[in-house]
């Protein structure tokens, strides 16, 4: 009986094995156990913690949950949001868009080339200049403004915008448009740089007599309150120093000769004060004059030559501006 029994133990024990092999096999498939041997060599399975499994779940979903920075999801918003129709409607409104910029500016150019016939220049220009808001100008535009704002090649008041638009022709037009208007107007204006020349040589003259005349009369007023200003300064600093120096000792004694000559020569450091501050203002008029003096701009004989020269220097743009063969070694570098 006891080897029958033994027998049975044994079959039991294999067929405990081959069932938790078998269970073993399953739980390999299914991932929730695992095979291990425990100190009395037994084989048993052994079930996986669910809850230590999760963070390694979380850690995954970490991984793959990236946020992009704020103004990365925004711009992912407004293009990632166009289809195809969008971007074809947005690139046809553009379409029409510049196409009723280039319609408008044709319509002004047409508008200021008619004022130009009928020698309405001031029209034509503020026209021109409407149509420059919209687009940039072509060579001929810019030689249709040179001619607006000279009237025609015959005033040079506007000097400065006069040479501004003559660089812009001598660097926009063709030699075609610089011909046209160099057969033109070249020689009138040619002529007429040349007779200004001879003004501010003259008016150079004149200005230069003039500032020499009143040098003679500023520069020794200007000499004589600087030498008033400094000897004031001088005595200035000579009495508040005895008066500083007799402030500090004079209670050294009982008696009041030292505060009495501490008062004295504190009053004088104050009226010295007073006329140092006088002639500080004289001196300050005698240089300002003097500096004036130097500059064309505060006199009308100097104001008068500062246009001639302005005016000099636009007639002269424009004569460049015309010559198809003229080059600017200046603007070539750049």
């Amino acid at each position: 009986m006891s080897e029958e029994r033994m027998m049975d133990n044994d079959e039991d024990v294999d067929k405990d094995k081959k069932i938790r092999l078998s269970q073993g096999e399953k739980a390999k498939k299914d991932g929730k156990y695992e095979i291990i041997t425990n100190e009395e060599g037994e084989t048993e399975l052994i079930l996986h913690d669910d809850e230590k499994d999760e963070p390694a779940a979380d850690e995954e979903d970490a991984d793959l949950s990236y946020e992009l920075p704020d103004e990365y999801e925004e711009e992912d918003d407004v293009f990632g949001s166009l289809t195809a129709d969008d971007i074809e409607e947005a690139m046809r409104i553009k379409k029409e868009e510049e196409r009723e910029v280039r319609e408008k500016v044709e319509e002004l150019m047409g508008m200021a080339d008619e004022a130009l016939k009928s020698s309405r220049y001031s029209s034509a220009a503020e026209y021109i200049d409407q149509a420059e808001e919209l687009s940039e100008l072509s060579g001929e535009m810019c030689v249709m403004k040179l001619v607006a704002l000279t009237a025609g090649f015959t005033d040079f008041s506007e000097a400065e915008k006069i040479s501004d638009a003559a660089r812009k022709v001598r660097k926009s037009a063709d030699d075609g448009q610089k011909e046209t208007l160099h057969k033109r107007y070249y020689k009138s204006v040619k002529a007429m740089a040349d007779l200004d020349t001879g003004k501010i040589e003259e008016l150079k003259a004149e200005n230069e007599k003039a500032k020499a005349e009143r040098r003679e009369m500023l520069i020794p007023q200007r000499k004589k309150a600087a030498r008033d200003f400094f000897i004031t300064l001088g005595v200035f600093v000579v009495l508040a120093a005895v008066a500083i120096a007799f402030l500090s000792i004079m209670f050294s004694i009982e008696e009041m000769t030292y505060v009495i000559v501490a008062a004295v020569f504190s009053g004088a450091a104050v009226v010295t004060l007073i006329v140092m501050i006088v002639m500080a203002r004289f001196y300050a008029r005698a240089a300002g004059l003097c500096k004036l003096n130097e500059k064309d701009s505060s006199t009308k004989l100097g104001r008068e030559l500062l246009g001639m020269t302005e005016r000099f220097d636009a007639e002269t743009a424009c004569c460049e501006a015309m010559s198809p063969l003229f080059q600017d070694s200046s603007e070539e570098k750049k």
